[in-house]
């Protein structure tokens, strides 16, 4: 990317999955790939609407500060991805390759219908 170019923003939403949990999505193409290898910032993440008052029946671990539930990015910049539930980083994950693979894992995952551009649209 040129550093003329601006990132796109191509997607952002919070949607309300269910009662109190929502998902929020974002997905920024193209940016500068070494720090967003492979080309996109994204942000999947599934979590409890208001972390201070949790539903008693939320099926995952809930992180106290955004409510996460379950999470997936690679928005810090430094060229990492991440995979976290609840509060905690998932130490043993690796990032399959692609964008539409972490998209596709997060919907089975959270058993929640897909929506949103597919980053297999840009073939990342």
């Amino acid at each position: 990317m040129a550093d003329d170019e601006s990132p796109e923003v191509v997607y952002e939403k919070r949607k309300v999955v269910r009662a109190g949990v929502l998902v929020r999505y974002k997905f920024i193409y193209p940016t500068a790939v070494e720090r967003y290898p492979p080309g996109a910032c994204y942000a999947l993440h599934y979590g409890v609407a208001d972390p201070a008052d949790p539903s008693d029946d939320t099926e995952w671990p809930i992180g106290p500060e955004q409510g996460t539930m379950l999470r997936y990015d690679n928005d810090h910049g430094d060229g990492s991805h991440h995979r976290h539930v609840g509060a905690n980083l998932d130490s043993e994950y690796e990032f399959p390759g692609s964008v539409a693979a972490v998209y596709d894992r997060f919907f089975r995952e959270t058993g929640i219908e897909p929506f949103g551009p597919s980053p297999e649209d840009y073939d990342i």
